[in-house]
Order: structure tokens, then C-alpha cells, then sequence
């Protein structure tokens, strides 16, 4: 055993390395060991900065927001519009409110050009038939800004959308609001 041989226990007796093959495992075995060590500190750091992260507010997205609630989901004008309207429809019908021209309608084809023409636009209001909530007419009120080419333009695209959905729209101006007898005899027929 001191003759150079060294004792290996599942081969039986070996040469022993040489000091070289020695310096060199030993090399890859403080090498080794340094990277699990770098790799340990990179996972306790990163557990560490998530945790700091989770607690923490990003700063990209404020807790705060320069908000504050409207007074009104409505206007004066589309207020007394709301209540005559919600006077002449029956049982078994809702008005619902500002309804986004992307929930209101599926888009068959040409979906991302569709999708920007349906962004950001909505119904002035909307009757829907219970339980279902299925759509029956919808409402424009025009105020002044109608009468503008940009508006008149968008009118446009909203009555095509409506037109092409087979759903009827119906508009009515803010300057003089119809009345419940009037808004009756606009929605015969449209509301079954």
C-alpha cells in the first residue's frame, strides 16, 4: 500500500494519481464548488428581490391615481332622456347606459380593422329584451357636436356598424328631447 499504490474500494487496488493529476482534480473541484456557490447566491438573491418586489409598489404602476369618481355617469340632457325613456318601456325590457360598440357586436371578418373602428366607441343607450338581454334598438342623443365633419363622420361609421348588424338606431337631438308620447311612437314596433 505504500509502494505507490493506493486503494480504490470498488476497483481493488490502484496506481496512485500523480501530484499533477492531483492539483488538477483538485482545480475542478474548487471550481465546482465555486459555481455552486455563485449559484446559490444568485437564487437567494433573486428570492430576496422578488419578495422585495411583491412587497414594494412598482414604480411603473402608481398606488395613487389622479382620479376622482363624476358626479354623474350621465349628462343633464342624457339624464332626462334616461327617465322618459325608462317611462315608455314596458315590462321585460332594460335601458342600459353607454354599452361599448365591442361588446355589442361580433366582428365577422377583417377582425384588427374592425377592432379599431369598434375601440373606444359606444351606444348612448341600448334596449335589451329580459332574461336574455338580448339587443332591440339602439340610442343616439346628437348634441351641438354633430353637426362637425369629424362627428358626422363617426355618425356614419356608427350607423353602418348598427345598419350592417341588422340592429335599428335611433337619434335624437339634445337641444329639444322628445317627449314620452313622442319617444313611444319612435320605438313601436322595435321593442318585441
Amino acid at each position: 500500500m505504500w509502494g505507490g499504490d493506493f486503494f480504490w474500494p470498488l476497483g481493488g487496488p490502484q496506481r496512485s494519481p500523480s501530484p499533477g493529476t492531483l492539483q488538477g482534480m483538485a482545480a475542478v473541484l474548487a471550481l465546482a464548488l465555486a459555481l455552486a456557490g455563485v449559484v446559490l447566491l444568485v437564487t437567494l438573491w433573486d428570492r430576496r428581490s422578488l419578495r422585495q418586489m411583491a412587497s414594494a409598489p412598482s414604480p411603473a404602476f402608481p398606488v395613487v391615481f389622479p382620479v376622482k369618481v363624476k358626479r354623474s355617469l350621465l349628462t343633464r340632457s342624457e339624464r332626462a332622456f334616461y327617465q322618459a325613456l325608462c317611462e315608455v318601456v314596458p315590462p321585460g325590457r332594460l335601458v342600459l347606459t353607454a354599452v361599448r360598440l365591442s361588446d355589442l357586436f361580433s366582428v365577422q371578418a377583417q377582425p384588427e380593422q374592425m377592432a379599431a373602428r369598434l375601440r373606444d366607441k359606444h351606444v348612448d343607450f341600448l334596449v335589451v329584451s329580459l332574461p336574455d338581454f338580448r339587443p332591440l334598438v339602439g340610442i343616439e342623443l346628437d348634441g351641438a357636436s354633430h353637426g362637425a365633419a369629424e362627428q358626422a363622420y363617426r355618425d356614419a361609421v356608427k350607423d353602418g356598424l348598427f345598419q350592417s348588424g341588422g340592429l335599428r338606431l335611433l337619434r335624437f337631438g339634445t337641444r329639444r328631447l322628445p317627449t314620452p308620447e313622442q319617444l313611444r311612437h319612435a320605438l313601436d314596433g322595435l321593442l318585441s
